[in-house]
């Protein structure tokens, strides 16, 4: 038969050899089979493209690559130029297109034996598929090599050369790197022809240097930097090694003879200190030598406290025309210092500072995240906004509303935390909260998956269909249908039934009542707050273990209900309440303060007049006069010692005036901080032997053991360890918290580790401990920070341990 285009890339050849059935000169099977791939391959369809360039770059230079094609064929192709270092990581192979669309397709025909059928000639029935071709893409995992340089990734491209060209250049500069890249081409004639090529080229020169740096430093710390000298010719013998720093790296020697016998390597260790502020600290480091042998390598770290920030506040009632002048009282022996002030037509509510608490918040489970994105939904509503902070606010809450797949189960649910999506982990007021916010950020036009919000609507109904009552669960049934009722799809059935209940608490009753008032039955609602309620225990903190509340949160929950029905009264009242708190220095958790803000936003909406205000305002040598429409206006400035604020209303109503001045404190104190938990952190080396942290030499590998003691008769819920290494210590083992020897850590929900700390979440029953072991590596010689560690119950302030701090020393 004649071979044609269309066989490509393959065609089988089937053969059947059936012997007859009376034969009996051989044993041999009365029927063969066999099927066999005939590869047909098809000029036409390849393409040859070829690289031109040098087979060896020095680093830091300039370089041409020409693409070209063998026979001069029309081609377009994009082009890469990538370190052979990372592309071992997955044993990456220069991508082959033609390969790809001309790979030897499967045997895909059902073949039936028949001979089962003749009497007496085959006793077994043989029915099997032949699929044969494919599975030339699998390929083991090769050897990895380890490179200590910025890898080097360029990709260009698409490009189109004509039939007939000579091809063409393209100009590309080689980053500072050495070792070898991989020049890859990959090109189509748009139709059925394709082809690849590539090129191995060895990237050095006579003279590199290369730096490590720990990931983050704190100000005030010393770092002893290992500089790592490259001889990689026989005539560079002595060699000059420099550095350059910005001012927030204090060099204390800034240049070093490294004298070679031989091409090899040498480390230098350069003396850093870090500045008494934060920022990106960089440098420069350049070697030289003789016969014009030059390198540099660049490093950067950044420079921050680890410690929170501390705030500090102050209102003023500006009456109409009044000049304040205030010398705010910055934080004591703190860093970074800064002054906000705010002037409003509404009591002030700290808001620089309890916005800072959400946004800033170090956990990230379904409450903590949204309750940050849920107040910015809203803050729009209550100040004024740059167009900078508004593209911020909606790249943030687009972004949140990606991640809650994170935390989505199949069924609809949230978890609490991301990943652990099966039921048992599916947070009741999470699933409601989540579902919350995505209702209201529909509403404000962000994008939410109809699967997303469709899922969480069954799940929410089917919940609420099946509940029954038990103690300190009302609350998480009256939102359920709350948001049910929000989503415009209420669950009528489960709210009649609940309707129906008795011996409900005040807050579900509310609640309820604000789900029936959304569907306009506000004679219901009025029905059910005329109840004669009686709550024995729904203020203690049992009642709000599982809904994550306070005081201040079911007021705010309330105030949207009195909202609903038009009582401006009653929500005049928690209006009051809600600023009252959120201007002291009292502490609220994530779940309160998120919730309070988002009513206040609401209730100015609907209960403060957009009658402009005007005010003029003096800080050292910024000054400004600013009109706002909105309830509240924030200027922020860096703060100054001992420099005026003086503030003036320019407007005919009276105004409120907040300063608040934060800073980050000083790092290095100690604290024994033990309330209602009991912390202990001793520390190992490998061989179990009890060591003191404060002075350990480079390389050591050890441990730290971390004991949390509840002495009390109440179970601990929501309890966060939070351990951060010093700058000279590197985190090891970081997915197991088991050391070995029966050293295994105690059951916790959650593990959240980072570059320079880890996070732990547990529960903690009365009268028991809990053990954790980290492992750790002192890398790095200086003298280092340390961040005392802590362990505090998220909801309730009441629950905390602070201990340790001070400093720690790595050594040679």
């Amino acid at each position: 038969f004649k071979v044609t285009k269309e066989m490509t890339p393959n065609v089988y050849v089937f053969i059947s050899v059936i012997q007859p059935h009376t034969q009996t000169l051989n044993d041999l099977p009365i029927r063969t089979y066999g099927v066999v791939p005939l590869m047909v391959e098809d000029e036409e369809t390849i393409l040859k493209p070829l690289i031109t360039m040098p087979d060896k770059l020095k680093p830091n230079s300039s370089y041409k690559i020409k693409v070209s094609e063998a026979d001069q064929r029309e081609m377009t192709y994009v082009l890469a130029v990538v370190d052979e270092g990372l592309l071992d990581l997955t044993n990456f192979k220069t991508p082959s297109l033609h390969d790809y669309f001309y790979k030897k397709e499967a045997l895909a025909v059902n073949t039936w034996d028949y001979y089962n059928d003749v009497i007496g000639a085959y006793g077994k029935r043989l029915s099997r598929v032949f699929a044969i071709g494919g599975g030339q893409s699998i390929e083991e995992l090769g050897s990895k090599k380890l490179n200590r340089f910025k890898p080097v990734v360029t990709f260009l491209g698409p490009f189109t050369i004509e039939k007939g060209s000579q091809g063409k250049t393209h100009y590309l500069n080689m980053p500072n790197y050495m070792g070898s890249v991989k020049v890859m081409v990959m090109a189509s004639d748009g139709n059925r022809a394709y082809g690849s090529a590539d090129k191995n080229v060895v990237v050095k020169q006579p003279l590199m240097v290369l730096a490590s740096i720990p990931r983050t430093l704190v100000p005030g710390e010393t770092v002893k930097l290992p500089v790592t000298v490259f001889s990689l010719e026989e005539n560079v013998k002595n060699v000059k090694l420099e550095i350059t720093a910005n001012d927030l790296l204090i060099v204390d020697k800034k240049q070093v003879d490294v004298n070679f016998q031989n091409p090899g390597q040498k480390i230098v260790y350069l003396e850093l200190k870090t500045a008494d502020r934060s920022g990106i600290g960089k440098a420069r480091l350049t070697v030289s030598s003789s016969g014009n042998n030059k390198a540099y390598y660049d490093i950067s770290v950044n420079i921050r406290n680890p410690n929170n920030r501390i705030y500090k506040s102050e209102s003023y009632l500006l009456k109409k025309g009044e000049n304040i002048k205030v010398k705010p009282q910055l934080v004591s022996d703190a860093t970074d210092d800064e002054l906000a002030f705010s002037v409003s037509k509404i009591p002030s509510i700290n808001i620089e500072s309890r916005l800072e608490y959400l946004i800033k918040y170090p956990y990230g489970c379904i409450e903590q995240t949204t309750s940050e994105a849920f107040v910015q939904l809203y803050l729009d509503n209550l100040t004024t906004l740059t167009s900078e902070q508004k593209t911020e606010i909606e790249i943030n809450i687009n972004n949140f509303i990606d991640r809650l797949m994170e935390w989505q189960s199949p069924y609809g649910g949230f978890s609490y935390w991301p990943g652990n999506t099966s039921y048992p982990f599916i947070s009741d007021w999470g699933t409601s909260y989540a579902g919350n916010f995505l209702i209201l950020a529909k509403e404000k036009g962000y994008f939410v998956s109809v699967t997303m919000l469709h899922k969480w609507i069954a799940y929410q109904t089917f919940i609420a269909n099946k509940w029954k009552q038990r103690q300190h669960n009302d609350l998480n049934q009256a939102y359920r249908l709350y948001t049910l009722a929000l989503a415009g799809e209420p669950a009528i059935s489960a709210m009649n039934r609940m309707r129906g209940m008795d011996n409900l608490s005040r807050q579900a009753v509310l609640m309820l009542a604000g789900a029936y008032a959304l569907l306009n039955e506000k004679t219901v609602a009025m029905e059910l707050l005329n109840r004669n309620i009686t709550d024995n225990n729904t203020d203690s903190k049992s009642y709000w273990r599982s809904n994550f509340g306070s005081e201040i949160r079911d007021k705010a929950l309330a105030m949207e209900t009195y909202m609903l029905l038009g009582d401006k009264q009653k929500s005049m009242t928690i209006f009051q309440d809600l600023t009252n708190a959120l201007n002291s220095n009292d502490w609220l958790s994530t779940q309160s303060t998120a919730y309070a803000l988002y009513s206040i936003a609401k209730y100015t909406t609907h209960n403060v007049s957009n009658q402009p205000f005007t005010f003029k305002y003096n800080y050292g040598k910024i000054s400004g006069t600013e009109t706002c429409e909105k309830p509240l206006m924030v200027k922020k400035f860096k703060a100054t010692k001992n420099k005026a604020l003086t503030v003036e209303n320019k407007s005919d109503q009276d105004l409120f005036l907040n300063i608040e001045t934060s800073g980050i404190p000083v790092p290095g104190k100690t604290y024994n901080v033990q309330n209602n938990l009991n912390l202990e952190v001793k520390y190992y080396n490998m061989n179990g032997v009890l060591i003191n942290p404060d002075s350990l030499t480079q390389g050591t590998d050890f441990y730290a053991k971390v004991e949390v003691k509840n002495n009390n008769v109440t179970d601990y819920e929501n309890l966060a360890l939070s351990f951060i290494a010093p700058s000279g210590w590197e985190i090891l083992n970081t997915r197991m918290l088991d050391i070995g020897n029966e050293m295994t850590s105690s059951e916790y929900d959650y593990l959240d580790i980072r570059d320079d700390r880890v996070n732990i979440f547990f529960k903690l029953n009365s009268y028991k401990s809990k053990y954790f072991y980290i492992l750790f590596n002192a890398s790095y010689p200086g003298k280092y920070f340390q961040t005392p560690v802590s362990c505090q119950a998220m909801y309730d302030n009441s629950i905390q341990s602070v201990i340790g701090g001070g400093t720690v020393e790595v050594v040679k």
